[in-house]
């Protein structure tokens, strides 16, 4: 997720990393040096990459929702969704 303050746009994990530790920012951003990345860093991106796609697959089922729709009817349609993920 990025936020526009002014005319620049600012990663909020660079938010946060800056409220941690302002070195991070200047290491990271103006020496461009990267940090290993650990085991749970690695299943953290996994775990959101995963959550991205389901939030993906939740949206397109909610646009296809019609007023009419029962609450089973929309149940099934969940279902097939999910075989197909």
């Amino acid at each position: 997720m990025t936020i526009k303050i002014m005319d620049t746009y600012v990663r909020v994990t660079d938010f946060l990393d800056y409220l941690f530790c302002p070195r991070k920012i200047y290491l990271k951003r103006v020496l461009d040096l990267e940090e290993e990345r650990g085991e749970k860093a690695l299943f953290g991106t996994l775990v959101h990459s995963v959550f991205d796609r389901l939030n993906e697959v939740e949206e397109s089922i909610v646009y296809e929702i019609d007023d009419e729709y029962s609450f089973d009817y929309i149940l099934k349609i969940y279902e097939i969704t999910a075989n197909k993920i």
